[in-house]
């Protein structure tokens, strides 16, 4: 038995950049990032708003292209620098995980 879902996943795998509307697919490829780290974008209060079609948003592609253009512009050397600043800072304020040996079967039998 297919399902169009198959299909449909197919088919938003290799968006079309000159669609009248956005996806978040389409956003994903645009700025060759996963689907996820895409709708982190979104959730930026600069970003351009949806448009809500159902359950699915999506954007004008001339607002995100503007959108993009804003963006300051950093050289390699800078977006290093900024992550090594940033970095300590989300470390530390992450709870660090103990690893916690198990205890193995029989381990009081073999001592």
């Amino acid at each position: 038995m297919t399902t169009s879902h198959s299909t449909t996943s197919a088919a938003l795998a290799d968006p079309d950049l000159t669609d009248p509307l956005f996806a978040i697919e389409h956003l994903a490829r645009l700025f060759f990032v996963a689907v996820d780290t895409a709708r982190e974008y979104t959730y930026r209060a600069d970003f351009p708003k949806p448009i809500k079609v159902g359950r699915r948003c999506l954007w004008v592609p001339d607002e995100v292209l503007a959108w993009i253009r804003k963006q300051p512009r950093f050289s390699v050397d800078q977006r290093k620098k900024t992550a090594a600043q940033v970095a300590p800072s989300v470390q530390a304020a992450t709870p660090q995980m103990r690893y916690k040996p198990r205890k193995r079967r029989g381990a009081e039998v073999a001592a």
